[in-house]
């Protein structure tokens, strides 16, 4: 039984949906963990896992983190409750998770078991290609990087327990305290 919490809280990742059209590369996106398994509080943030096509997942997440930074609905500093974590987000050659699977990760198969979609770009047109070659050449490589690098060195600064990082071209892992390392 899914509590209130997670009721409105999926109701506000369905109404924003609407943003994950604004990055073309992003071919589905998950509301994961609390709130698609019915256990939000009112404390809980919104865990989204995004799926991007192939390496275009540090672009999409310094793309949504700005958009979603602009919105308010960004998981921020100590702004955690009803906003956004973007914090899991893999290209389609990863989209099964194996890479980041531990031996007998139940959290794991459970977040992906209880997932919930709530958006999904199944279209290929030539526009969605045009604006992703626009998008490649508009944001620059060092920027990406730059972006990405803030976000290890956030997690390395020893503010955080127990951190568990994955980032490349197609995937961004980034979780401050990862559950399934005490496992």
């Amino acid at each position: 039984m899914m509590t209130n919490y997670s009721n409105n809280l999926l109701l506000k990742a369905k109404k924003y949906s609407w943003i994950f059209r604004l990055c073309p590369m992003i071919k589905e996106v998950y509301v994961v963990n609390s709130v698609a398994n019915g256990t939000a509080t009112e404390f809980s943030d919104i865990d989204l896992l995004v799926i991007t096509e192939n390496k275009m997942v540090l672009r999409t997440r310094l793309l949504l983190t700005i958009i979603t930074q602009l919105l308010k609905i960004r998981v921020h500093g100590k702004k955690i409750a009803g906003r956004f974590c973007l914090s899991f987000i893999v290209d389609t050659r990863n989209s099964t998770l194996l890479s980041v699977m531990y031996e007998n990760d139940t959290l794991l198969r459970d977040m992906l078991s209880t997932s919930v979609l709530i958006y999904s770009n199944s279209e290929k047109s030539n526009r969605s290609l045009y604006i992703v070659n626009v998008i490649n050449f508009i944001i620059p490589e060092f920027i990406v990087r730059w972006h990405s690098n803030k976000a290890i060195n956030r997690a390395l600064s020893g503010n955080f327990k127990n951190p568990s990082i994955v980032i490349s071209d197609s995937i961004f892992k980034f979780h401050e305290n990862d559950k399934r390392r005490n496992k």
